[in-house]
């Protein structure tokens, strides 16, 4: 075998796969979230007065899109979570975070 034709050869292995691997792919996802969290003082009061607590579950959707190549990744996410209280039912909100 010629060195011309094994380095040409060799050329088409070895880099071949790292340009193909350069090119770009765009991504999507959706996906589904949900959180729970106890805050001890819920309305900010100092120590003074008894601070009030409660148990939050905060719960939704989430959506993310993107584009991934080797030198660089961009990512737009997109999230809306319902926001319920366990004590204070009055501070439920469908669209709070």
């Amino acid at each position: 075998m010629p060195r011309s034709l094994a380095a040409a050869l060799a050329a088409a292995i070895f880099i071949a796969p790292v340009a193909a691997s350069a090119q770009g792919e765009p991504y999507s996802r959706v996906s589904f979230s949900t959180t729970q969290m106890y805050d001890a003082n819920l309305f900010a009061a100092p120590l003074s007065r008894r601070p009030i607590g409660d148990l939050i579950t905060r719960f939704g959707p989430i959506l993310e899109a993107g584009y991934r190549a080797v030198p660089v990744e961009i990512k737009a996410r997109y999230e809306v979570q319902a926001e319920r209280y366990f004590e204070h039912p009055d501070l439920n909100k469908d669209l709070a975070y």
